[in-house]
């Protein structure tokens, strides 16, 4: 048998250079990988009104009214509650993005992570969530440095993606349908292997075994600038009134950003009446809309007064529309917002005393958290009333009292032909 040890050397130096090479490609992008998919979680932190329930990943159980969750846990909320899931960011610096949870809604959050080593990583923020039944409302954050990137998957086989920053959409799910809307910002929903764009103000549907309907028309919103995104002045007004005492400060109206949300924030300090807020003028003829729905977020950080002041007409949020009925007269629609509560009347009232007629009870909400509010039609309820509605005049948001310190955002006047 003839040996070639001069072969085996350069097969064996070859198979060694090759390999040096192989590892001097691989342990660089082995490195470069981990480092560019490492992840970290977001922290959840959950708020809501009433019961909402989680239950923690390997568990069993349902666990009631939990603040800090765990990616990978499911929400639920009961037919009367509400909740508010907040992203953070993992070093706790930035909120990432928001979503309202309205009742008799259940999801659950699959994934929530940014790159651990962000300077090194091109990924952006990733939320994956299923809703499998009931209705969200998200809101991503403005500039966070890199994308939020946003997926809801829902039935039937529906798939909702939002990348754009500050954006702000709506998806309800059945077993049956979905349907997303956005009022800022844009979405893609995909469903059946199609996909539909819809912008600011587009709305589509998903049926069972059918790709997204649309883009489909969504109510008019009859504000300007709801989102706050333009400073006092140029769509709403100021509107403080000189206070009781000419000695004190009638407040002051300033954009915030509170839970990743931008919100006006109307505060004052005082210990006689005072009242600040923004008015936007409308004149808008209602007669020939079928509806018209009032939508907006509330967050009460303080207030002094019990429940909305003696009148009840000192709530440290109220939603006033001057409105002209069929016949020529003014009328007004009024709706207050507080968490501060007595049960003696002589405390203050939880409703407007003086207001003719009275449409309903102010309504109490949790301090330090957002609430989404969204009104019945309020043409029925005027007509009802024996006040119908002929041409809207002008909104107020405002506060109302002694010392208060409270927010509204993305407020909508949303109206239907």
């Amino acid at each position: 048998m003839r040996r070639h040890p001069e072969r085996t050397a350069w097969i064996v130096l070859g198979g060694a250079f090759a390999a040096f090479c192989l590892l001097a490609y691989l342990v660089p992008a082995g490195l470069k990988w981990a480092v560019e998919t490492a992840a970290a979680n977001h922290t959840l932190v959950l708020t809501g009104s009433n019961t909402v329930y989680v239950q923690r990943p390997g568990r069993a159980s349902l666990e009631a009214n939990l603040t800090d969750i765990p990616v990978g846990s499911l929400i639920a909320t009961e037919a009367d509650a509400q909740a508010t899931l907040n992203f953070i960011s993992p070093d706790g610096g930035e909120t990432l993005a928001s979503l309202s949870i309205y009742g008799d809604t259940q999801l659950t959050v699959t994934a929530a992570d940014s790159p651990r080593f962000g300077t090194w990583s091109v990924r952006p923020h990733l939320i994956r969530l299923i809703l499998t039944k009931g209705r969200l409302r998200v809101f991503s954050a403005g500039d966070v440095g890199r994308p939020v990137e946003i997926t809801i998957t829902s039935a039937p086989e529906a798939t909702t993606q939002i990348t754009v920053a500050g954006a702000n959409a709506s998806v309800e799910s059945t077993f049956v349908g979905t349907t997303v809307a956005v009022r800022e910002g844009w979405a893609m929903v995909t469903a059946q292997g199609q996909s539909l764009t819809l912008e600011k103000d587009q709305r589509a549907e998903v049926a069972l075994g059918a790709a997204p309907a649309g883009p489909l028309p969504v109510e008019r919103d009859l504000i300007r600038d709801g989102e706050f995104g333009e400073p006092p002045g140029v769509n709403w007004r100021v509107d403080a009134r000189p206070p009781a005492n000419p000695n004190e400060s009638p407040g002051e109206v300033q954009p915030v950003i509170i839970g990743g949300r931008r919100a006006m924030k109307f505060q004052r300090l005082g210990q006689d009446w005072g009242q600040v807020g923004l008015e936007q003028d409308l004149n808008q003829d209602v007669r020939d809309f079928t509806s018209l729905r009032l939508v907006l977020d509330v967050f009460l950080s303080y207030q002094d007064l019990s429940n909305c002041g003696s009148q009840g007409t000192e709530c440290p949020v109220i939603v006033k529309l001057r409105y002209l009925d069929p016949g020529g007269l003014e009328k007004e629609w009024l709706q207050g917002f507080y968490y501060k509560y007595d049960a003696n009347p002589v405390f203050g009232y939880t409703f407007c005393a003086p207001c003719s007629p009275r449409y309903g009870d102010h309504l109490r909400v949790d301090q330090n958290q957002w609430r989404t509010y969204e009104s019945d039609n309020l043409l029925a309820a005027a007509r009802n009333a024996g006040a119908s509605m002929a041409r809207l005049k002008s909104i107020s948001l405002y506060g109302s009292g002694h010392t208060f310190d409270s927010s509204v955002a993305q407020v909508q006047l949303l109206a239907s032909d």
